[in-house]
């Protein structure tokens, strides 16, 4: 019995040291380790009588409604506008009128002054200019008409008619006694009924009118008082190569019967 004992106690010793320091080692960690940290959950808002009667007297998990934190502003954070002005809301946002471009002046030409401005525009001077003279007479007379060749220029050869009112006139003869026809033949042909003349004159040696003379003299017979006009019409001129000269001028004339 004594022996059993003793191996009971040499077994027992062990088992109980490990005992007692197993919890040694459970009352020091609870010493040195902190308590722990419970986070706490917002107020659960119950639920009515009338929802847990419709819910067939089951309780329900209200779900937690959520709080919502609000964030401190980061102090490392830069405002955007800080200087910014509050609008009232629906006012329109203000715009900004662009800059008018300024207009580039026009520049108009400088007007030219005339130097004169009262003196009448100067015309070309006229050259080979035929004119027939006025002249009056009395019924029965026999009266004559110069024609004239004024400011010739190389005229070798004229050719004309003469119109007249054959009323008051009666044509009877054309000579050519100008000194600057001398070298010239004059031929015509009288018309009494129609009241017309037709002169032609041409050079024979070649030679040209120049300057101013009588090419020829009409001569009527006044029948009776009145006016007849003398009008230049089919009017030719030529040079020595018989190259028409279309720069003339013609002064009608005018017989006047009394």
């Amino acid at each position: 019995m004594r022996l059993r004992r003793w191996v009971f106690l040499l077994v027992a010793m062990p088992v109980a040291a490990v005992l007692i320091g197993c919890e040694s080692v459970e009352t020091l960690t609870s010493k040195l380790t902190p308590p722990p940290t419970y986070t706490l959950y917002p107020t659960y808002t119950p639920l009515p009588a009338s929802t847990a009667a419709n819910g067939a007297g089951a309780v329900q998990d209200p779900s937690p409604t959520p709080v919502e934190a609000t964030k401190a502003p980061d102090s490392t954070t830069e405002t955007a506008n800080t200087s910014a002005t509050a609008m009232p809301v629906g006012a329109d946002t203000p715009r900004v009128a662009p800059e008018a471009t300024p207009e580039t002046p026009e520049v108009l030409p400088e007007a030219t002054p005339d130097i004169n401005p009262d003196l009448p525009t100067p015309t070309p001077e006229a050259v080979n200019v035929l004119r027939l003279e006025v002249t009056s007479g009395k019924v029965g007379d026999r009266v004559g008409v110069s024609l004239f060749l004024e400011k010739a220029q190389d005229v070798a050869a004229v050719q004309l008619d003469v119109r007249f009112d054959p009323g008051v006139l009666e044509g009877l003869t054309a000579d050519s006694l100008g000194a600057i026809t001398q070298e010239h033949q004059l031929s015509h042909r009288f018309d009494n009924e129609s009241g017309s003349v037709r002169l032609i004159l041409i050079s024979l040696t070649g030679s040209v009118l120049s300057g101013t003379g009588e090419i020829a003299l009409l001569s009527f017979n006044v029948l009776a008082p009145g006016q007849s006009p003398l009008e230049l019409s089919g009017v030719l001129l030529s040079d020595v190569a018989a190259q028409p000269i279309t720069r003339f001028v013609t002064v009608d004339g005018l017989v006047v019967g009394q």
